[in-house]
């Protein structure tokens, strides 16, 4: 394990992306996404509008 992680300390920015597959950033969009804000939205106005 210690091997690897010196490994990957000298990578470039560009070739450690493509070793891990992408940033947290990426990984972070991909997550949100997975939100269903319309929905999350739709409700809101119909508590607002119940309450």
């Amino acid at each position: 394990m210690f091997q690897i992680t010196e490994d990957l300390e000298e990578l470039s920015e560009n070739e450690l992306k493509k070793v891990v597959g992408g940033t947290l950033q990426d990984d972070l969009n991909d997550f949100i996404a997975l939100i269903p804000v319309t929905d999350i939205k739709a409700l809101f106005a119909d508590f607002l509008e119940q309450d």
